[in-house]
């Protein structure tokens, strides 16, 4: 498994008014006191100030039995059972609930798997005011990676399809915005929408940038090589059946001739 270590913090164009902070309620899981006081006060200084701090996981489920939450903050250290089993049940007990984990030091293919389970974000400890607050924005208002990216068997394949897609959206916006003024206004979002997509493929790629890369050139290189609409698929098909029509023809044409040489030489 790569150890390869990611930087979370983010540049986030949006935020939470004081009533959606005030709506917060998280159930922290920390076995360290130390830490469980300095999550309390980081959370209370960022306006959250709904909080239960749990010990352990098997303590924190059996309060969420009892309560609800919106947010549990959990330690991946070991406690009393396996902190991919926590995020599955606790998900499973309340399905809305936003997961972020916490860790001095993540690495990507442990926080993918989280990901892929259910978590929704990810908290650098020793925590600080603004990278809890990026967490927990990004967690709540940021989108989630697509299904199809989180259950891919091929990673890397996933991630350069969905930076290819992105982009095909910004050529064709900017080809439209040549024309339409009326269409420039989309070219923001969608270059946001392309960097959004390869910071994720970045941080998250199987074996590091450099595998992401060589798997893009290979995607890129089979997507040149094949028609990606539904219309150049069509036109494909009709040019190899057209081909094969030719190639029959010509057959049936070159054989009565072939067989009236041989009969004349003889």
């Amino acid at each position: 498994m790569s150890s390869r270590k990611i930087d979370f913090r983010q540049k986030l164009d949006f935020e939470m008014t004081a009533r959606e902070r005030s709506a917060c309620d998280f159930l922290i899981v920390e076995p360290d006191p130390e830490n469980r006081d300095r999550t309390r006060s980081v959370l209370i200084e960022n306006g959250y100030t709904n909080m239960y701090h749990a010990a352990d996981h098997m303590q924190a489920l059996n309060v969420l039995m009892t309560r609800n939450f919106t947010h549990t903050l959990f330690s991946t250290t070991y406690t009393n059972m396996p902190v991919s089993e926590y995020v599955s049940r606790a998900i499973a007990t309340t399905p809305n609930l936003i997961a972020i984990a916490s860790s001095y030091e993540p690495n990507a293919d442990d926080v993918f798997d989280l990901l892929r389970l259910g978590a929704r974000g990810f908290a650098v400890k020793p925590y600080t005011l603004e990278g809890m607050e990026s967490s927990i924005l990004m967690a709540t208002k940021g989108d989630r990676l697509s299904e199809a990216v989180l259950q891919a068997r091929d990673r890397n394949e996933a991630f350069a399809a969905l930076i290819a897609a992105n982009l095909d959206k910004l050529a064709d916006g900017t080809r439209h915005a040549l024309r339409f003024q009326s269409a420039a206004r989309d070219i923001e979002r969608l270059q946001a929408n392309f960097k959004g997509a390869t910071d994720l493929a970045r941080m998250f790629a199987k074996d590091g940038e450099e595998a992401l890369r060589d798997r893009m050139v290979d995607f890129f290189i089979d997507l040149s090589t094949g028609p990606a609409s539904r219309l150049g698929r069509l036109r494909h098909r009709l040019r190899k059946k057209r081909s094969t029509l030719d190639s029959d023809t010509e057959k049936s044409v070159t054989a009565p001739n072939l067989k009236k040489s041989v009969s004349q030489g003889s």
